[in-house]
């Protein structure tokens, strides 16, 4: 994990250009076995994502657990899943439902949790579909948006492969998280 830990710290905050760089290989590989690490004992038969920025590392991940990658998206399917990502914007998530069934064990994968906005509707398609869900894996934690820990208080388990908290004058630290 110290590949993508070391990017994290030198990107002085700005973690759009860090994780921008999860295409790399090699932090790609990093990031997705930590989190396939973690949630290797679960059972997973999905890993569910929708940005952009996570699919690579929902796939990486999937690979690594021997498991589906499947991505909900923006559109409108009959036959679908659908939840309000963003109100502000009406963004809805739609995933087919012959992708995600009662019979899966879903692992969410994305790059960031920081408001939990996305989170929030992949957990709503996934409790629509009847799959149990495992947790969420992401590479970069932001624990100052709250939205981490509201999802934990609901009995949601997550593992980040680092931890962004603010520091002193507002400056980003970061945390290396190692699997369990």
């Amino acid at each position: 994990m110290s590949l993508f830990f070391e990017h994290c710290k030198q990107s002085r905050g700005d973690t759009k250009s860090v994780l921008a760089r999860l295409l790399d290989p090699m932090l790609l590989t990093e990031v997705a076995e930590a989190i396939a690490s973690h949630f290797l004992k679960s059972g997973v038969t999905r890993v569910l994502t929708s940005s952009p920025a996570g699919i690579a590392l929902a796939y990486k991940t999937a690979e690594l657990l021997s498991a589906k990658a499947v991505f909900a998206k923006p559109c409108t399917e009959e036959e679908s899943y659908s939840a309000v990502a963003n109100a502000r914007t009406n963004t809805v998530l739609s995933l087919p439902k012959r992708y995600l069934t009662a019979a899966d064990t879903v692992l969410i994968v994305d790059d960031t949790l920081a408001t939990g906005r996305i989170a929030s509707a992949l957990l709503e398609i996934t409790r629509q579909s009847g799959a149990a869900l495992c947790g969420i894996g992401v590479a970069l934690e932001k624990k100052s948006h709250g939205a981490s820990d509201k999802l934990r208080a609901r009995g949601i388990e997550i593992f980040s492969a680092v931890t962004e908290t603010e520091g002193a004058g507002g400056i980003p630290v970061f945390e290396k998280n190692e699997a369990t």
